[in-house]
């Protein structure tokens, strides 16, 4: 019998396009692609269609999505159904099982356990020496 060649399991970045809900919206005034990139965003009330970056604090309800997509046209695409990794903020206790909320900036870090909970975390990764958390929004 032979071994098996995939025996590791990830959450983040699996995609089912029945369930993924994507958007376009304004880029946040003076934010460039490196400054939003894989963070988390929530409606910005002072100007419509638009998106700004997760605020610290801030629950992870229906409302808030994930940047997809960027586009040079000062557009950005929102995911608000995913599986993906989010950064953590610097030194968090942030872990899988917990809930996470907004850490500012589009950062996450570890709410408490009464906060409301539209999402998880499955997995932690570190990439070039920065958390991520693998988080599932349902």
């Amino acid at each position: 019998m032979s071994t098996p060649f995939h025996t590791q399991l990830h959450v983040h970045g699996i995609k089912n396009e029945l369930f993924n809900r994507s958007m376009n919206f304004r880029l946040p005034n003076g934010l460039t692609k490196a400054d939003v990139e894989s963070r988390l965003v929530e409606p910005d009330p002072t100007s419509p269609v638009t998106m700004k970056l997760l605020s610290d604090g801030a629950k992870i309800t229906a409302k808030v999505a994930r940047l997809e997509v960027y586009e040079d046209r000062q557009m950005i695409t929102a995911q608000f159904r995913f599986s993906d990794l989010v950064p953590i903020l610097k030194d968090d206790p942030l872990a899988v099982g917990d809930v996470p909320v907004g850490a500012g900036n589009g950062f996450v870090k570890k709410g408490l356990a009464t906060d409301e909970a539209e999402a998880f975390v499955a997995e932690i990764v570190t990439r070039k020496g920065v958390k991520y958390a693998a988080l599932v929004k349902l």
